[in-house]
């Protein structure tokens, strides 16, 4: 085995140190079905343990709405982003403003750019 490439949740980070203590290659990358579905990824040279990694090309991520920590919902825009939900478009309206998709997980990013996920601003099951 060479590579393990992890997305759908977060990686827990004693699982994602173990892995390395033993040798192996983690990466782990953060997208949604909305977002085509890759937003960020952790570079295989360069990964930040506890970090989704750093926007894929053609892709901007932003936070919106920081509180006193830094902590923001995360905001996308990209070609990878979905036109908007099937008959839903009270939902697309909801979820696509101006060009950014609001994904509703919550994060921030370090001084090097990487984004770190530290949760949810909403649950939505469409």
């Amino acid at each position: 085995m060479r590579l393990f490439v992890s997305g759908g949740a977060k990686l827990d980070e004693n699982v994602e140190r173990d892995l390395f203590k033993f040798g192996f290659t983690i990466s782990e990358g953060y997208g949604l079905t909305e977002t085509s579905p890759v937003l960020a990824f952790n570079p295989l040279k360069k990964p930040k343990i506890g970090s989704v990694g750093l926007p894929v090309p053609d892709v901007k991520l932003d936070l919106i709405n920081k509180n006193e920590k830094g902590i923001g919902e995360v905001i996308a825009r990209g070609p990878n982003i979905m036109k908007g939900y099937y008959k839903r478009d009270d939902l697309t309206k909801e979820a696509i403003r101006d060009d950014w998709f609001y994904t509703g997980d919550l994060g921030y990013f370090d001084e090097d750019g990487y984004l770190y996920l530290t949760g949810r601003s909403k649950e939505v099951i469409v």
